[in-house]
């Protein structure tokens, strides 16, 4: 990929479980990026997307849009990121589409300029 991510061998995941909260009203889709470091550490970028309400009333289920939660974080060890992460940061990007093939087509869809994008936002 760009800036020397490569793509996590887990690859595209139909189900990543809950990211987004009280605003998550679907399943939720995943791409992983990662780059190891001259020190040995490893940088993550994740995007998982699924479909937000658009208030965190737990009682608003209706989809309003796409929410993509952009996950950079940095580890020691690539089999457990959680327990090894020394840095993490996240953004969270809205984009159009009420439906799961939306959020699909999103996360599919990545390209360098996102991976760009986050880098920038984040700082890095």
């Amino acid at each position: 990929m760009s800036h020397g991510f490569t793509e996590d061998e887990m690859g595209f995941l139909g189900n990543a479980g809950d990211h987004g909260g009280d605003v998550q009203v679907s399943d939720s889709m995943s791409r992983r990026f990662t780059r190891t470091e001259d020190d040995g550490t490893h940088t993550v970028l994740e995007f998982v997307g699924y479909l937000a309400s658009e208030t965190v009333d737990s009682d608003d289920t209706e989809p309003a849009h796409v929410q993509v939660q952009v996950y950079y974080g940095r580890c020691t060890d690539l089999t457990d990121p959680g327990s090894s992460e020394t840095y993490a940061d996240y953004r969270y990007w809205d984009s159009e589409g009420t439906t799961l093939d939306a959020v699909r087509t999103r996360i599919t869809t990545l390209t360098a300029e996102d991976i760009f994008s986050a880098l920038d936002q984040m700082g890095i």
